[in-house]
């Protein structure tokens, strides 16, 4: 989840600059100081209104004349252009799943 990446690195950003700064006066890093601190408190706050829906995949289903077909994007980009598949069986049904190699 990139809200939490984005937390945890604002977190470091702020417990780095105070760990440099501890005792700061100079009207520059104060300001600085509460940017970063308003950053850490903007990110918690979004985080608590965060609701997962969970798992998301991509569907299409069609009849191609003769079967029921249908795509499944297991990779959760929701992009299916371009994408190898590979035609598995289930029970009396195919499907075809995309799969994402890095």
């Amino acid at each position: 989840m990139k809200h939490s990446l984005l937390l945890s690195a604002a977190q470091t950003e702020l417990n780095e600059f105070n760990q440099k700064n501890a005792n700061v006066t100079e009207e520059p890093l104060l300001r600085q100081r509460q940017d970063l601190e308003a950053r850490v408190d903007q990110l918690k706050k979004l985080m608590e209104s965060y609701e997962d829906p969970g798992v998301i995949l991509d569907c299409v289903v069609f009849n191609d004349g003769k079967d029921w077909r249908a795509v499944v994007d297991v990779t959760e980009t929701g992009d299916l252009q371009g994408k190898n598949v590979d035609w598995k069986e289930h029970g009396t049904k195919r499907l075809i799943f995309l799969f994402h190699f890095f």
